[in-house]
C-alpha cells in the first residue's frame, strides 16, 4: 500500500510514519477498517467472503499476467528468466507461454464473473468506488453508465442464450418420458 501511495494512486498523508513506532499507521488502521466494512457487509457469512475473495485474486492475476505481457513488448531487454516457449519470428519474440498463461487466466476469470453472482456484484462496486476515489490519480478510469449498461446486456444476453440452448433439449423432450413412474 506505500507502493500505490508512492505511485500517487492514494493521497500521501497515508504514508505519514508513526511518531514512535515509525509505521505508517494510517494505512494499518485503514486496512483494519476495509476488513471490518467487509465483515460487517458479508454477515460473516465466509462462503460470501470467499466469492468476493476469489474474485479479487483471480482478476489480479490475470491483469499481472497481462501486465507482463506488455512490459515483454514495450521493454524487449534481455531477462534473467523467461516464461517457456517463445518463438522468434522476424527478430521479434513471441512469448506463447506468457500468452496462453494470460489467456487461461482471463478464462477463469470470466468463468467466475458470469458464474458468481456475489462476487461479481462486489467486485464491479469495488472497482467502481475505488475508481471513484482515486480520480486525480495517473491510472484513475471513468465507469460510465453506458459502459454498465453494455456490459449488464451482454450478460443478459449470455444467460437468454444459455437458457435457449438448455430449454431446447426440454422441448424435444416426450411428456411421457418426464412423468415416467
Amino acid at each position: 500500500m506505500n507502493r500505490v501511495s508512492e505511485d500517487g494512486v492514494m493521497p500521501t498523508w497515508v504514508r505519514e510514519p508513526h511518531r514512535k513506532y515509525g509505521t505508517s499507521y494510517r494505512l494499518i488502521n485503514l486496512i483494519v477498517l476495509l476488513q471490518i466494512v467487509a465483515i460487517v457487509g458479508s454477515r460473516g457469512e465466509t462462503y460470501t467472503l470467499g466469492e468476493a475473495y476469489a474474485f479479487g485474486v483471480i482478476w489480479s492475476f490475470a491483469f499481472k499476467a497481462l501486465a507482463v505481457a506488455v512490459l515483454r513488448f514495450k521493454d524487449p531487454s534481455p531477462r534473467e528468466w523467461k516464461v517457456p516457449f517463445n518463438i522468434t519470428l522476424n527478430g521479434y519474440e513471441l512469448p506463447l507461454g506468457l500468452g496462453s498463461i494470460t489467456a487461461v487466466l482471463f478464462i477463469l476469470a470470466s468463468v467466475n464473473l458470469l458464474t458468481k453472482e456475489v462476487a461479481t456484484i462486489s467486485g464491479i462496486g469495488f472497482t467502481g468506488l475505488f475508481g471513484t476515489l482515486v480520480t486525480n490519480a495517473p491510472i484513475a478510469f471513468y465507469l460510465t453508465w453506458q459502459l454498465l449498461t453494455v456490459a449488464g446486456c451482454a450478460i443478459i444476453a449470455i444467460c437468454m442464450l444459455s437458457a435457449i440452448l438448455s430449454c431446447r433439449k426440454v422441448i424435444k423432450l416426450e411428456p411421457a418420458v418426464v412423468f415416467k413412474g
